[in-house]
């Protein structure tokens, strides 16, 4: 019998833009999560210290500071900022903060601190200036530790990344320290490519609705900038570095650590080349929003991409004409996706409810899959089981499939999730079953699962657990193009 989530034919209905009301959305939800690999994080991490007279120049100066950055959110070169900041306010309900009270949450160091010294603060106990056994051994990172960043935005401190700590075998999950951000966060990505050490470090890129992304050492505590930006605003006399609107996606190249793909609501896809920190490749063919874009597992130089004009794309990004092929799907892409498993394939979401599964070597999807009844929102495959794919949707559900031979089998539903509407998912790089979660859900926003503890998953059982090992390169953005091993990019 045919698995009745099986489209063969896909429907031609024309499907809208996927808005929901501000009032669906309570004002604390996590729009995003970034898995940190066990073993990159230092085992102490470092604490930022300024001086008394240091912290006390930026407190004073936090006002005139935050006045600037709100001016400077009017200087956007093309002005096409304005309906994308209305899509992303109404997607996640943003639009019930008051301008002028946000500005003054995010960014103002005023409102966080009055006394540059402890010393002075009267409602500070001398004891808590010293830390106990506990505190000590809550900071130290262990090898066995895997970091989550997850990004919130609440009423009360309007934006952050909260950095957990999580020990699957314990049973450990806590917040181990946060960074807050000045402008709300839509996309991370975890990298360990730093411009000025050679050595691997442990970085977190974030999007926002700004068109500047900023990239944050996860090995720093206390810090109030990041480690550097990429992007420049447009101002009055100078034109704009990088995007000119919100980054909506963002993937880095863990072959040539040096490259970092971003896409945009300005419609187009940028290749950063972090050493210089300028883009490398800016991919314009998309006419609206790229709303997801993912690198090849393995050829380095092919990159994904899908945006709001039912189109999806793959670039030879050695080529300085970027030469692309591209198919189209039914409705707004949401997310795309490689299967590491089998690097021919790869998997797009839609806001209209559908998975499709495509072949990079064919010109039509390998299977159309009716996955939900609203937009998949999260997607991801498992790290180390071939096969198994997590789906989550505006429905409120997350499902289990089986897309082994390419032929989806439904595995399992649950339904009632606790992080509420599921915003956000990702797979753990450690665990074969765990996923990471985040919602709407005002209380619990966030949420650590181990899927094996809500179902047996019997079909996964018995089927050998591998890891699609990557290895980095030297190559450049501008080397020879040659053989795609077998992708072929001709239209």
């Amino acid at each position: 019998h045919q698995d009745p989530h099986v489209v063969l034919q896909p429907a031609c209905t024309a499907w809208s833009s996927f808005v929901v009301s501000a009032s669906k959305f309570a004002m604390n939800f996590v729009p995003c999560v970034a898995w940190v690999p066990r073993g990159v994080a230092k085992a102490n991490p470092e604490k930022v210290k300024l001086l008394s007279e240091q912290l006390k120049e930026l407190i004073e100066k936090g006002v005139s500071n935050t006045n600037k950055n709100v001016d400077s959110e009017g200087d956007m070169e093309d002005g096409k900022g304005g309906a994308c900041d209305d899509d992303i306010t109404a997607k996640y309900g943003l639009d019930t903060y008051d301008e002028e009270d946000s500005a003054a949450q995010v960014g103002n160091l005023a409102e966080l601190a009055v006394y540059a010294n402890n010393a002075d603060d009267p409602y500070l106990d001398p004891q808590d200036a010293e830390d106990s056994e506990e505190e000590i051994d809550d900071f130290t990172i262990r090898c066995t530790d895997n970091l989550i960043a997850v990004a919130r935005v609440d009423e009360d401190t309007c934006a952050t990344i909260e950095v957990y700590v999580n020990n699957h075998q314990e049973e450990h999950l806590y917040v181990h320290h946060d960074i807050m951000l000045p402008a709300y966060p839509l996309c991370l990505e975890w990298m360990n490519f730093d411009p000025a050490d050679p050595s691997p470090g442990n970085y977190l890129a974030v999007g926002d609705m700004t068109p500047v992304i900023s990239v944050w050492d996860l090995d720093l505590v206390d810090t109030l900038e990041p480690a550097y930006r990429l992007g420049k605003k447009a101002k009055k006399k100078k034109t704009a570095v990088g995007h000119t609107d919100a980054v909506l996606s963002l993937s880095w190249n863990k072959q040539v650590r040096h490259l970092l793909a971003s896409g945009s609501a300005d419609n187009k896809a940028l290749v950063w080349d972090l050493d210089a920190g300028v883009p490398a490749r800016c991919l314009s063919a998309h006419k609206e929003k790229v709303q997801s874009v993912a690198w090849h597992p393995f050829e380095s130089h092919t990159l994904l991409t899908g945006a709001c004009d039912n189109t999806v794309k793959l670039w030879d990004c050695r080529n300085t004409d970027a030469s692309f092929k591209s198919w189209t799907v039914n409705g707004e892409v949401e997310k795309v996706l490689w299967n590491h498993f089998d690097p021919f394939y790869f998997y797009v979401s839609t806001d209209s409810g559908f998975v499709y599964g495509f072949d990079a070597r064919t010109d039509q999807a390998v299977f159309t899959l009716s996955a939900h009844s609203k937009g998949v929102s999260g997607m991801a495959l498992s790290a180390y089981c071939p096969g198994c794919l997590v789906t989550a949707s505006e429905d409120k559900t997350l499902k289990v499939w089986d897309v082994l031979d390419h032929k989806p089998v439904f595995v399992f539903e649950k339904e009632d999730l606790t992080v509420g509407t599921v915003l956000t998912l990702a797979t753990s790089p450690d665990e074969p079953f765990v996923i990471a979660i985040g919602g709407d859900n005002k209380s619990l926003g966030f949420s650590v699962v181990d899927l094996k503890e809500w179902t047996a998953l019997s079909c996964f059982e018995g089927r050998k657990l591998l890891r699609a090992e990557v290895q980095t390169d030297d190559m450049e953005t501008d080397a020879p193009s040659g053989a795609l091993g077998g992708l072929s990019l001709d239209n």
